[in-house]
């Protein structure tokens, strides 16, 4: 009896032990240098530590996305706005990015639309900072909205605040 209960013993320190050694090397990896570039495929290397991300939505003809992010700290805080279209796969595709410095009360935003021929498009938008601590002083907002007059009513959508994903370290798509 005694030895089943120093085998199950066992065998519980050596799954705690597994475990923490996993938790452990994820910690090490999330805790990288924020300095470290992420390359981007189109040839820039921004440094980017953090960021909001939206969740996935889709633009139909005459629609167009808004993003901002409010400044709310004390400092200029250097930003970059990045639409990511998804493909029907769910496979990112060339992202568009809008880089900011908005100085303290001030936006940081940008608009896409959809380009003439295409049906809807699905993306996500990322919000970035260089330094993990600006995102307290960021406020994002997302809107879609019809361009077209003619077209009243429709789908529209509005996020804000906590609407969006905090995400450290960037994840930055390929």
């Amino acid at each position: 009896m005694k030895k089943k209960e120093f085998l199950s013993k066992l065998f519980v320190a050596g799954v705690l032990l597994a475990a923490s050694v996993v938790v452990s090397v994820n910690q090490a990896f999330a805790q990288e240098s924020p300095n470290r570039p992420n390359p981007t495929g189109d040839g820039t290397t921004p440094v980017a530590a953090a960021g909001f991300v939206s969740g996935l939505f889709a633009l139909l003809p005459g629609q167009s996305v808004r993003v901002s992010a409010v400044n709310m700290g004390k400092k200029a805080i250097p930003i970059e706005i990045v639409f990511v279209p998804v493909t029907e796969q769910g496979k990112a595709a060339v992202p568009i990015r809008c880089n900011w410095t908005p100085a303290p009360g001030d936006a940081a935003f940008d608009k896409y639309s959809i380009p003439d021929g295409t049906s809807n498009r699905l993306m996500y938008v990322q919000i970035r900072v260089s330094d993990a601590k600006d995102l307290e002083n960021i406020a994002p907002s997302l809107e879609v909205f019809n361009e077209q007059t003619n077209m009243p009513g429709g789908p529209h959508i509005f996020l804000s605040g906590a609407d969006f994903v905090e995400i450290r370290p960037i994840w930055v798509p390929s």
